[in-house]
Formats: structure tokens, C-alpha cells, sequence
């Protein structure tokens, strides 16, 4: 009877137990699925399914077109550019993977997008299986020589639009077939080291510059060996794709992209490379301007080489994308697109994310115009991520946006929190979440888009703006983004105050510039804030004609408002600060007996705190083939047998996540630098712009799209023959000059304006000449050297030279020994030897005016 009853009650207790824990357990369940959306099923992320566009130019493959599910700004969009012949023929190869096109139209654009030129469907093209062929000429609309948007427009069976953007610029004269060719040749002759020693040092410029400690870049200044690949065995496994990202009469910016193979041991390990062409073609022959060639290894958890406690990431940048969990036995890192976790306690290597596997022969999947970044490793291994850019493939495939992300360890899953869609380039893009993309732990995400600073709620899908209209340099965040500054006012020459923010509780605070001082943010040491102080009555124009900002003093403060360190000598004045790593070099000037400004010695602010290096480091070994390789060393070794690989599954949810901030988005006023047919830079000051374009061998373009600026070869003379000589009336003064000078650029461009009034009410020349002047862009470009503002000159533009003594002339002209200047003091036009006026013009500030005229 009693073990009769004891199994009783073991029997009631249990079932006690099983209700509460199923209780407990239903509300969790319901508490998940009430705070994600139904979020109860997981699934693989869908493949890729929009069609490609290759442009076929004398049937030669180049500018691989991807899709965009919605329109963009076209004004931003510079990935390539396609040539097209005087008979204005177009060649298409459209790779369709088997989706069904219904119809193929295109239309064409100004570059500012703001006129349509034609609208036109295509009907005659050829299908054989998955490839279509489309040949059409388009309308005789276009001028010679200028840039337009082009768009393809694709729609599927589903009713889809999908659309395609390149630039073309309708030419005979830019020598395509000539400038591919050569790329090709060269890359090709790189595998083959009989051939290279014969005919590739002609084009490199082999010396102590070049790095030949890795294979992950190589440039121009590389030795033979090293850019003929030492001693990889290494086999290409694809055509290069060409992508032709510049180009006028003389010269070009060529990419190609592809994989490659090197076997190690029982397998062949995969490498994507990307080489980089800028060359100039001459009567003879081609000249190599600069190339650079990037190698990195396809890390893979199923062949990647992991030994001891190191996860080997082999050929590969040493700047790790790499965070660690505040108890370092977890760790998350970025390779090759893909993002990877690491457990140390339980031995789990995760492949938390990435658009391809193994498999690289689809271009789709490893077209690389996104990034990923980590913003927390979670002590449990969870990690919180952004993937930002173009979406290769899954539920926003073609779009160009912002996604946060959550790894749920546990789970094994990971879940979508918000999309944030994005209509310019990913170069604009990468440029803002490098200044600010930020996840603290309460779920708020920070982001710097455009000239406006937005906290967006994960959980409430929603935004709210905190700052808008920031000016160019007017914005910093610390290393880890968890501190932010900006000014809180549009003109950083005028600011008052600078605001802090810790983005991590949200608290502010204000720091204020007192009395007649002005506030200029440089950066961060840490958390803690650096800023300069200046008297208003110091900040002024130099002789070139651009702001300088003397700052007396330099702060170091925290962020409760504790200052911390100060920096300032009496008489002496820093005009610019660059901060890298823990040290700031301050550039100075003093004051001399006139009054003026002049430079003296640099010095430096050392930051004394230590910086923080986790447990977990990234080092850089040397090997004998493969020379310097990169690998992560984990504290604790690595028990391989055991290491359970994982790839998680991405949460399905009902409803949408999308936090659109587009239409909010204003870019006005700014200027956009080009190396390497890459964005460099956004400049608010077009002279500086211009310099960084002119040193790097890019280009300048304004909000519209429309250049500004090219560092391109230019014909050996030239002279604007439509200008004569004119000279002041008898008598005169020196500054009479200057609106002769006026007046004769506004009779060469058609119009009849007596300037002298309008210079006498106050009007400036900049000013002059943007209200007379239909279609202008008047450019100060105070600062610039002579010969980077020939480039003017050789288009058939003047140039306005002004002097210290309030005189001006007009740079009309040049040759390889000589300038050309119309001078109103005698009325005379004459040569002055390339040095001297070179000195002469640098003694008074290269205080140069001009202009370009952009088509309506």
C-alpha cells in the first residue's frame, strides 16, 4: 500500500512540475512572438534572381550592370561608364538565370536627372536559352562628348521593374578597344614570368616604395617578382570582369575583377582580386599611370586552416573586422563579405552571414558593393551586426540600404531589425556609417546619413531626426562611436557651441565658446572630446583667398565636462590638427611685424592612456611562398576535432521593418572627390577638393553629378585666340584691372555687362559672373597650382588671376615653356616663361577664378 501510494505521488508531483514548466514555457513563446512579429519560422536566404547586363563593345565583354528593385538618384551613381560610337549602336548581353523578361526599354537622362531625353522600348533582341541579345541604336538626342544617365529597365514576368544605371558619353575619339586591350594584356602577361620579364618593366615603377612584404597589395612601385606573384602557383578560375570607371580622349580607370586558385595540399583555396588601371594612351605606345592589384583569401569553415589557437585568415588585410565579448570567450569577425563567430568556451565556429558560399562563379552573389559591421559581442555569443550597401540576393535583393541584424546564439538564428533603404551610391553610403552607424543596448540605433544625424527605435521601427543641415567637417564620433559631437550651427566658421552626445545612455551636453570665441571640433581621445577655441577677429582669408582659423588654444574635455588638458603658447596659432591613433600633430603659425600669418614648426599632443587590446589579437606572420599572412589568435587553443561548425537560419516575420529616411536626405552645396574610381572624399570648399583630385589623379563632381574637375592629360598648347588684349582707360588705377578682366570673360561667353558698378556696389566676382552667366558654375579656386588650373585653359576657359596688389590678369593661354596672359595694365597679351609665372603667381597666393557651364 505505501509504495502503492508513493508512485501515486510521484506521478502527481511530476505532472505538477510538467504544467508549470509548460505554463512558463507558453509565455515565453507568447512574449517572443508578441515582441517579433510572429516571428516563429526560420528559413534559408533566398537566392539570388535578378537578371545581369554586360555591355558589348566591339565584342568586348566590360561594365557588368547589377539590378536595382527601385529608382536611385542618378546624380550619385558613378560605378562605371560606357562609350558609344557616333552611329550610337548599343550591344547588350542580358543573363537571365532563367527569369522570364517580358520587356526591355531604356531611357536617358541629364546627369542631374532633372531632364528626360528619351524614353524608348527595345523590341528588337535574339533569346538562346538563359541569354538574351539586344542591338539598337539610340535617338540622335545627345551631344558629343557630354555624359548622360542611362537606365535599363527590365520587367519580369512577375511584373517586376528592375533597372540597370551606367554613364554613357557618345565618342570616336577615346581609343575603348585600345585602353581594354592593354588591361587585359597586362593582367594576362602577370601569370606568365618568361613573358613579364621581357615586356612589364617598360610600365612599372619598381622601387624602394613598393611593399613586397605581402601579396595583398601589390602596386606600381612593387618589384616584378611580386606583382608576377612570387611563388604562388596561382590558376585564374574565371574571365576578368571589366569595368571601365572613367575615361576621355587620353587616358582611363579600368578595374577587373576575379577569383583565382592556389592548392594547398589536398585542396584549392580561393582568392578574389581586384587590379586597378590608370593609363594614358601616347602616339607610341601606352603609359601606365599607377595600378594596384588587392588579394584576399576566401576564408571557409569547412577547408579555412585553424590550428593551435589560431584561425588562419591567410592572404588578407591585417585590419581585422574584429569584436570580442567583455569576457573575450567570444568573438565575431568579417572576412571576404562574410561574418563568422567563434565560441572559445564551447568550441563553435558560426557562419553568421553572407551573400555566397563556395560556390563563386555566379557573379551575383560576389559582387562586392556591400560591408558588413560588428557593433556587440554578448557574453551569451550573441552579436549585433549591420550588412549596409547593395543586397546581392534575399527579401531586399536589389536594393541599396542599411540592415541590422541579430545572431541569436542559442537559437542558432539570425533576425532582421530594421531596413533602412538608400537611393544614392554605396561609395556615398560607406562614407557615412564610417563617420556614424552605432547599436547601444537598449536597442536604439544611431546613424549619420547625409548632413542629418537619426536615432532609429529597433523594436518600434520607428525615427526620430536629432540634427539636420551639419556642415562639411562639423561632425565627429570616437573610435567606437559610442561618443559623438557636432556644432550646433550651419557655418562651422561661426560656430558658438559644440554638442556631445554619449550614445550609449543619450545624455547631452552643451560646450560653449565664450565671448567673441568660436568652437571647432578636431576628434577623440578615447571618450573624451578634442576641440579648438578662436577669437573671431582672427579668423579671416589668406592671400589665396581661403578661410584660415586660428585657434589659440586646444582642449581636451570629457563627458561630464571636465576638461581635462589644455594646449595653447601665447602669439602662436594652430590652423589645422590631424589625429591618428594616440598622437595629434598640430600645424602652426605665428604672427609676424605686419601683422600676418606665418608657418612655424608642427608639434604634437600625445594621448598617455593606453589603448585597450583584447584578449584575443590579430597578428601578421611571414611565411616563405606565401610571404606576410594574416591569422587570428584566440586565447585558448583550439580543439579541432571537437569544433562543431554552425550556420544559422534567418527568422521570418510578418509585417515590414522598413524605416525610410530618403525623401529627408539633402546634399547641397558639396563637392565630390574621385580617386581611383572610388569616393574619396565630400568637400564643401571646391579648392580643396580640386587639390586632393589634382594630387590623387581623380575627378571632382558637384551635387548634379557634373564634372568640375579632371586630372587628365591635356593638348602640349592652347590658346583662347577669341580673346585680345584690352586695357584700362589712361590713367587709371591698378584695381580698374580687374573689371576689364570681368568684362572681357563675359563678352567671350555672349554678353555685354559693364562690371566696374557692380564691383563698386559691393559685388564680388564670384558673384558677378554666377548672375550673368546662364548655366554656370563659378569656381574659387584660391589655393590651386598653375598648372592644375590649366586644365581650364586647355577647354577653352579662362582663368582670373588676382594679385596682392589689387591688380588682375586673365591666363588665356599656354605651351610646354610658357603661359599666356591677357593684362589690362598695358592692354597687351604675352608669354611668361612656365617657372617664373609659376613664382610669380604663388608669391601672390594663387588666387585663381574660373568657371564651367554645364548643359541644361
Amino acid at each position: 500500500m505505501i509504495a502503492v501510494r508513493g508512485k501515486g505521488l510521484s506521478k502527481g508531483i511530476i505532472m505538477i512540475i510538467y504544467c508549470v514548466a509548460m505554463f512558463f514555457t507558453s509565455l515565453v513563446l507568447i512574449s517572443t512572438i508578441m515582441n517579433h512579429g510572429n516571428t516563429d519560422m526560420t528559413a534559408e536566404m533566398s537566392p539570388a534572381s535578378f537578371p545581369t547586363v554586360t555591355f558589348v563593345y566591339e565584342g568586348m565583354d566590360m561594365n557588368l550592370l547589377h539590378g536595382y528593385a527601385r529608382e536611385m538618384d542618378i546624380s550619385y551613381l558613378r560605378d562605371n561608364i560606357t562609350p558609344i560610337r557616333d552611329n550610337r549602336e548599343i550591344s547588350l548581353k542580358i543573363n537571365t538565370y532563367g527569369a522570364g523578361v517580358e520587356k526591355i526599354a531604356y531611357e536617358i537622362r541629364t546627369m542631374d536627372g532633372n531632364r528626360l531625353i528619351e524614353d524608348t522600348q527595345v523590341y528588337s533582341y535574339v533569346q538562346n536559352m538563359d541569354v538574351i541579345m539586344a542591338d539598337f541604336a539610340i535617338k540622335d538626342l545627345i551631344e558629343e562628348d557630354t555624359e548622360y544617365s542611362f537606365c535599363i529597365r527590365l520587367e519580369t514576368a512577375r511584373g517586376q521593374v528592375i533597372r540597370y544605371y551606367t554613364r554613357i558619353i557618345k565618342t570616336e575619339n577615346y581609343n575603348v578597344v585600345d585602353k581594354l586591350e592593354f588591361a587585359y594584356y597586362f593582367s594576362k602577361t602577370t601569370f606568365d614570368k618568361s613573358v613579364a620579364e621581357a615586356e612589364l618593366p617598360t610600365y612599372l615603377e619598381s622601387n624602394s616604395q613598393g611593399d613586397n612584404s605581402s601579396f595583398h597589395k601589390v602596386d606600381i612601385h612593387s618589384s616584378l617578382d611580386q606583382v608576377t606573384w612570387g611563388n604562388l602557383e596561382v590558376s585564374k578560375v574565371m574571365e576578368p570582369e571589366a569595368t571601365l570607371k572613367e575615361i576621355d580622349q587620353d587616358t582611363a580607370i579600368i578595374t577587373l575583377d576575379y577569383y583565382v586558385t592556389v592548392p594547398e595540399g589536398n585542396e584549392d583555396i580561393y582568392y578574389r582580386v581586384s587590379e586597378y588601371f590608370r593609363m594614358r594612351l601616347g602616339t607610341e605606345r601606352m603609359y601606365l599611370l599607377d595600378y594596384s592589384r588587392t588579394m584576399d583569401q576566401v576564408f571557409d569553415v569547412e577547408t579555412g586552416t585553424i590550428a593551435n589557437n589560431k584561425i588562419v585568415l591567410g592572404i588578407a588585410d591585417a585590419k581585422v573586422n574584429m569584436m570580442e565579448s567583455p569576457d573575450s570567450n567570444r568573438l565575431a569577425f568579417e572576412n571576404g563579405g562574410k561574418l563568422y563567430s567563434y565560441n572559445i568556451t564551447d568550441n563553435k565556429l558560426s557562419y553568421i552571414f553572407g551573400f555566397y558560399d563556395n560556390d563563386v562563379s555566379d557573379p551575383r552573389n560576389t559582387y562586392h558593393q556591400n560591408d558588413i559591421k560588428i557593433f556587440s559581442v554578448e557574453e551569451t555569443g550573441n552579436v549585433h551586426f549591420m550588412v549596409y550597401g547593395y543586397m546581392n540576393r534575399g527579401i531586399h535583393e536589389g536594393q541599396m540600404g542599411i540592415v541590422v541584424y541579430y545572431y541569436d546564439s542559442v537559437l542558432n538564428t539570425v533576425e532582421e531589425e530594421v531596413f533602412i533603404p538608400y537611393d544614392k551610391s554605396f561609395t556615398m553610403l560607406k562614407n557615412d556609417v564610417d563617420q556614424l552607424a552605432y547599436v547601444n543596448s537598449t536597442n536604439e540605433c544611431y546613424l549619420l546619413i547625409g548632413d542629418s544625424v537619426y536615432q532609429i527605435n529597433l523594436e518600434e521601427s520607428t525615427y526620430t531626426q536629432i540634427v539636420t543641415q551639419l556642415p562639411y567637417q562639423g561632425f565627429i564620433a570616437s573610435d567606437s562611436q559610442g561618443m559623438a559631437a557636432w556644432v550646433d550651427s550651419s557655418n562651422i566658421y561661426d560656430a558658438q557651441s559644440l554638442v556631445l552626445i554619449n550614445l550609449i545612455s543619450g545624455k547631452q551636453i552643451t560646450i560653449d565658446a565664450t565671448g567673441n570665441n568660436r568652437i571647432w571640433p578636431i576628434g577623440f581621445f578615447g571618450e573624451d572630446v578634442i576641440y579648438g577655441l578662436a577669437r573671431k577677429n582672427d579668423i579671416g582669408i589668406d592671400t589665396s583667398g581661403r578661410v584660415i582659423y586660428p585657434m589659440y588654444q586646444i582642449c581636451i574635455e570629457d563627458e561630464y565636462g571636465t576638461i581635462l588638458k589644455t594646449y595653447g603658447e601665447n602669439g602662436k596659432y594652430v590652423v589645422d590638427a590631424k589625429l591618428v591613433d594616440n598622437m595629434i600633430t598640430l600645424q602652426r603659425v605665428q604672427k609676424d611685424e605686419m601683422g600676418e600669418f606665418r608657418s612655424i614648426t608642427d608639434d604634437q599632443i600625445l594621448n598617455n592612456q593606453d589603448a585597450q587590446v583584447g584578449k584575443n589579437t590579430v597578428e601578421t606572420v611571414p611565411t616563405d611562398n606565401y610571404e606576410n599572412i594574416v591569422q587570428i589568435v584566440v586565447r585558448k587553443e583550439i580543439n579541432v576535432d571537437s569544433l562543431q561548425i554552425l550556420q544559422p537560419k534567418q527568422v521570418i516575420f510578418e509585417g515590414s521593418r522598413t524605416v525610410d529616411v530618403c525623401d529627408e536626405i539633402t546634399l547641397e552645396g558639396y563637392y565630390y572627390v574621385y580617386l581611383m574610381g572610388e569616393l574619396e572624399g565630400i568637400y564643401e570648399n571646391v579648392a580643396q577638393a580640386v587639390d586632393v583630385a589634382y594630387a590623387g589623379g581623380g575627378v571632382v563632381v558637384n551635387d548634379a553629378g557634373q564634372y568640375v574637375y579632371q586630372k587628365t592629360g591635356r593638348v602640349n598648347k592652347n590658346q583662347i585666340m577669341a580673346i585680345t588684349g584690352t586695357a584700362i582707360a589712361e590713367g587709371g588705377e591698378l584695381t580698374d584691372t580687374l573689371p576689364v578682366c570681368l568684362d572681357t570673360i563675359l563678352q567671350l561667353e555672349g554678353y555685354t555687362v559693364n562690371t566696374a558698378p557692380l564691383l563698386a556696389r559691393g559685388r564680388t566676382p564670384e558673384e558677378i559672373l554666377a548672375e550673368n552667366i546662364e548655366n554656370v558654375e563659378v569656381l574659387d579656386l584660391g589655393g590651386c597650382s598653375l598648372d592644375c588650373i590649366l586644365y581650364y585653359v586647355a577647354r577653352d576657359i579662362p582663368v582670373l588671376a588676382r594679385m596682392t596688389d589689387g591688380s588682375a590678369v586673365l591666363i588665356i593661354g599656354y605651351n610646354e615653356l610658357n603661359i599666356v596672359v591677357m593684362n589690362p595694365q598695358n592692354g597687351e597679351v604675352y608669354k611668361i616663361g612656365m617657372n617664373d609665372s609659376t613664382e610669380w603667381l604663388l608669391e601672390n597666393g594663387n588666387r585663381f577664378t574660373t568657371y564651367v557651364i554645364h548643359e541644361d
